[in-house]
């Protein structure tokens, strides 16, 4: 466990590395204790697989239960376009046309890719585009 990166009604999400592989990841530890049945059941891990496969979707790595308490594994971000949108501010330095363009076809991309599959986001904002790479690329949505 590296640092806890935020904390919600439903659990919170710390930053970790598999000590297997070395690789960061992002853990969102649930808050209430469930079973492995009605875990696979919850509206967020059912869409969240069914949509693992799109390149600007968080991806699922894996989920694990201990002591009743369900942990997603994602793979990690860095931050989220609000922080990169105010962080450039704060240097005023502007975002390119071209790195405006690539934000926003990944993100409207993303949000087909989720309502084409049958969902609704219902929380469209800078805080839910997670950017991978620092430099503006925005690409990747929770």
């Amino acid at each position: 466990m590296i640092k806890t990166l935020g904390e919600g009604t439903f659990g919170v999400v710390v930053k970790c590395v598999n000590k297997e592989t070395n690789e960061v990841v992002a853990i969102k530890r649930m808050k209430d204790k469930i079973n492995w049945e009605a875990a696979t059941r919850l509206r967020e891990v059912k869409a969240l697989k069914k949509l693992n496969n799109h390149d600007n979707i968080v991806k699922i790595r894996e989920m694990t239960l201990k002591q009743d308490i369900l942990n997603i594994v994602f793979e990690f971000c860095d931050l989220n376009l609000y922080q990169e949108i105010t962080s450039r501010a704060g240097k005023k330095a502007q975002f390119t046309n071209e790195e405006i363009r690539n934000i926003m076809f990944q993100c409207l991309t993303a949000i087909e890719y989720v309502h084409r599959n049958g969902y609704a986001h219902r929380d469209i904002k800078p805080e839910n585009f997670l950017v991978k790479h620092i430099g503006g690329v925005a690409d990747k949505t929770k």
